[in-house]
């Protein structure tokens, strides 16, 4: 099975976006390897990051509370090479994680003015996040001289760059000359058309990456009954159907393969397992958004519908 090639406006860099996918990967990894050292809290986390050739800060990470136990949850990083910062967040991996997806409710952008209303359950992660963000851009600084900072993450890493990209470019500190880039990877909605148009008239042009048979990037609705929600950037469309939800969703499986194979972007391998979840109290099994295979669990917050399976030995609210 073909689809039709991806097309490319002049000024978007299909090399940048690789390197962004793959960068968001290893975010998926870093909440792998945390999950695997039985969640411990960043003090005790040891994490040794998937790709190479990059600076590292400390890993960002969100505290909540489940079934009476804090958690410390890593969600993303920033990462440097020579003069350029990368702000990265990972998508939808524990429960916790798509509870707060689905907190569609709009509240004010909390970090600067002027940015409308955005989705409440991204603005709440997003409030433990930016002072991380901010002191990991700043090392970033300190080390290199930035003249660039990109932004980029998947699924609800793309709600959390959305909102990073007007904190930074009001709150970082950085050189009038510092340039800026945000591209995301199966974007949900973030805002409001006031936060839309906010994000498409300032000076950092955002682009966002979608497969056309993806769910998530159609949540939350444009017009729902009480909000308003409306996309941001340029799209870069690409149409790969592989036949499950999951699947269209992936990080790897799609999308990552797409931009590997823009003239093909269809995947002929289909997804390996497709499972039933459950979307209650009890651990979701699968593997992440990020993984071949891994299940969309942003989409299964959004219409309790399937993902992928595999067995949790851990009584934790995770994959």
């Amino acid at each position: 099975m073909s689809t039709m090639p991806m097309y490319f406006p002049q000024d978007f860099a299909l090399g940048t976006a690789v390197e962004c996918a793959e960068l968001v990967n290893c975010a998926y990894d870093q909440y792998t390897q945390w999950y695997d050292q039985d969640y411990p809290d960043m003090s005790g986390f040891s994490w040794v990051p998937s790709i190479s050739g990059y600076d590292f800060g400390s890993a960002l990470y969100w505290t909540y509370s489940w079934l009476g136990t804090s958690y410390q949850e890593p969600i993303g990083f920033v990462a440097w090479s020579d003069d350029t910062a990368y702000v990265v967040f990972r998508g939808t991996v524990s429960k916790i994680d798509w509870l707060y997806d689905a907190k569609t409710d709009l509240v004010a952008y909390a970090q600067t003015s002027g940015f409308g209303n955005v989705h409440e359950g991204f603005s709440e992660i997003y409030a433990q996040l930016s002072p991380q963000v901010l002191a990991g851009v700043g090392e970033a600084n300190q080390a290199v001289t930035l003249t660039n900072v990109i932004f980029t993450g998947h699924s609800l890493g793309s709600g959390l760059s959305s909102l990073a990209v007007p904190d930074v470019v009001a709150n970082a500190g950085l050189a009038a000359s510092v340039s800026y880039l945000h591209l995301n990877l199966a974007s949900p909605r973030v805002g409001d058309p006031t936060y839309a148009a906010a994000m498409n008239a300032s000076a950092v042009p955002s682009f966002r990456v979608v497969n056309t048979e993806d769910i998530v990037p159609c949540a939350p609705l444009a017009v729902g009954i009480a909000n308003d929600y409306e996309h941001i950037g340029t799209p870069i469309n690409f149409t790969a159907n592989c036949g499950a939800i999951d699947g269209n969703h992936s990080l790897t499986l799609s999308y990552l393969y797409a931009l590997n194979n823009p003239q093909s972007p269809q995947n002929p391998s289909p997804p390996v397992t497709l499972l039933e979840a459950s979307i209650g109290p009890a651990p979701i099994g699968g593997i992440s958004d990020g993984q071949v295979g891994g299940g969309a669990t942003f989409a299964a917050a959004l219409i309790a519908a399937r993902g992928p399976v595999s067995s949790v030995a851990k009584s934790f609210p995770g994959r």
